[in-house]
């Protein structure tokens, strides 16, 4: 437990995020944790309670005004039945989200390769890659560990290189790009227009000066 809250200190830190960031990554594993801790705090409570039972004769005088064990431990029995419930409807919901986590990796010169969600061990969420010099390389999304949404990338002088959406509905294991799609020149201008709808596309491209070059269809 506190080893993940140690760890969350030091990828922010290392991404020069907040303490309010922080605190919010720490409230994500507060479900986690309270399913980890809550059992032993049932243990030992219970345990006490018997200690003190016996130390005080409780458990004698109980029966000797007509309880049973059954009638003095049908309280504790409730009381775990509820708690199952309890971590069954209301906790295990946060749990599944809280089994999200960001994975960083890093250049051997330290600055960020990767920031990528991961849910249940496979790519899901929100994902930033960088160049060696600590500029962003691309951005975009994962669904079940493939590419969707829009997604940007970027050359190394931080100029976009090309935009567009991923479409991962598909059986594929892979993703396919849909809709628009636009790349660029190093100095901003825009290099092809592609649109890609189901497995067909059409592409223009363009000069360095803005004038159209050619235009081209692909089909299947």
């Amino acid at each position: 437990m506190f080893i993940n809250l140690i760890e969350i200190a030091r990828n922010l830190t290392d991404i020069n995020q907040t303490l309010i960031n922080y605190i919010l990554l720490s409230l994500i594993k507060v479900p986690s944790i309270t399913n980890e801790i809550l059992p032993f705090v049932i243990i030992i409570s219970i345990s006490f309670l018997f200690r003190y039972f016996i130390n005080n004769n409780e458990l004698i005088s109980m029966r000797n005004i007509g309880y049973s064990i059954f009638d003095i431990f049908l309280p504790v029995g409730i009381y775990i039945f509820l708690f199952g419930l309890f971590n069954l409807f209301l906790l295990f919901p946060f749990l599944v989200f809280s089994q999200s986590e960001v994975k960083i990796e890093y250049w051997d010169n330290g600055k960020i390769l990767s920031q990528v969600h991961y849910k249940n061990g496979v790519r899901d969420g929100s994902c930033r890659y960088y160049f060696k010099n600590g500029t962003m390389m691309s951005e975009g999304f994962y669904t079940n560990g493939k590419m969707s949404g829009c997604w940007h990338y970027f050359y190394e002088n931080g100029n976009i290189y090309q935009k567009g959406n991923y479409d991962h509905r598909s059986n594929s294991s892979y993703s396919f790009k849909t809709g628009k799609w636009i790349l660029y020149y190093e100095n901003g201008t825009i290099y092809s227009e592609s649109r890609f709808i189901l497995g067909n596309s059409s592409t223009i491209f363009y000069n360095s000066d803005g004038s159209i070059k050619s235009n081209i269809i692909f089909g299947c």
